[in-house]
């Protein structure tokens, strides 16, 4: 039995009632869980998460080097939700979509990146590269907090699509998108499975323990003194922050030059070619 969760004692419990004799897992004493297992394994929040999973089996003997990650992919008998959700937004197999992700979990809305930065960064985009299609993604709950943002764009290009999508349309959506402009949250991961491009706001949590791997991604973080503050050692419990400076002081016009150095790279050039 291989216990990945960090925090809850409940999966310690269900490992206990498999009557496995080995029961692997993290034992953290700050949380006081891991006491049932009889392999314990240190949470080491320096490594990547993706290090700190593979902790668990080579606790029970595997080597790095046997540990692959797959690519995700969607099968054919999944591939109608790649129809349908182009369907819901009038778009094609050939539409250039970006999608953004204004959000973040419940589990902290101090992961957002302001609002103003998403509509001053969008509009330059959208304006810039009118070919494109920009679809924010949300759930039905975050459709009024979405629709203010791309309100305040009004541009043709610009779409919300807050709770249209099943969770298989919204991976499909993400698989066929060419590039995700998202918080630190579910997107940034399932990007990172599909290996698109993706750039990603971090503040209270940080890209060393949660960031993308891939050499197709870019990770903001400004890494000021008091971030990252949502951390495993307390359960990620919210703290008394009311102003989430370590998001703010990542201005539009920064993350636009990068993102255009990245992932619009041939349009630059194709541009100043035209301009010349």
């Amino acid at each position: 039995m291989i216990d990945g969760e960090f925090f809850s004692n409940f999966t310690s419990i269900i490992s206990l009632l498999t009557f496995s004799k080995v029961r692997v897992g993290y034992h953290l004493r700050q949380v006081a869980r891991g006491k049932s297992l009889t392999h314990q394994v240190p949470l080491n929040t320096h490594h990547h998460i993706t290090h700190v999973f593979y902790s668990l089996v080579a606790a029970l003997g595997a080597r790095y080097e046997d540990v692959v990650l797959s690519d995700l992919s969607l099968h054919n008998p999944r591939a109608h939700e790649h129809d349908s959700a182009l369907k819901k937004l009038n778009l094609s197999d050939d539409s250039k979509i970006i999608v953004v992700n204004p959000n973040s979990s419940s589990l902290s809305v101090l992961r957002r990146w302001p609002a103003d930065h998403f509509v001053h960064l969008i509009s330059k985009l959208a304006r810039k590269y009118p070919d494109h299609k920009f679809v924010f993604v949300g759930n039905v709950k975050e459709f009024s907090y979405v629709q203010n943002i791309t309100e305040r764009i009004s541009l043709g290009n610009i779409t919300n699509s807050s709770g249209k999508f099943s969770i298989g349309e919204y991976c499909a959506l993400l698989k066929a998108s060419k590039l995700i402009i998202t918080n630190d949250s579910f997107p940034t991961h399932i990007a990172s499975a599909y290996n698109k491009d993706v750039a990603v706001f971090f503040g209270p949590e940080t890209p060393d323990f949660y960031g993308p791997l891939s050499l197709n991604s870019v990770s903001f973080f400004e890494n000021i003194p008091c971030s990252p503050c949502l951390i495993v050692f307390d359960n990620k419990a919210e703290n008394n922050c009311k102003d989430n400076i370590c998001l703010k002081q990542i201005k539009p016009e920064q993350a636009l030059r990068r993102i255009e150095e990245k992932f619009f790279k041939n349009e630059l050039v194709l541009s100043s070619r035209e301009n010349r």
